[in-house]
């Protein structure tokens, strides 16, 4: 488990931006009142399709940018799907 971190992100009960702290139990807490953070999925990608046989199609810069057959970004799949 990853502890010690921190971040900024988005407090949906007050409309701004506030800090917050990973603590040693594995919890985000608010850097200014030490309260536990609610985390709300805004935005969840759908699942890969792993049975894909990805035909990368390349970008206006010449490198890969996403699969023809299913749709997934190589981006995506780099930081998901590789070792």
């Amino acid at each position: 488990m990853i502890t010690g971190g921190f971040g900024m992100t988005m407090d949906l009960e007050r409309g701004t931006m506030r800090q917050w702290v990973l603590g040693a139990d594995g919890l985000r807490r608010w850097a200014d009142t030490n309260e536990l953070v609610d985390v709300v999925v805004v935005h969840e990608t759908p699942a890969i399709d792993e049975t894909c046989d990805h035909d990368w199609e390349d970008g206006a810069d010449g490198n890969h940018e996403r699969c023809s057959k299913c749709g997934l970004s190589f981006m995506r799949y780099v930081h998901c799907c590789c070792p």
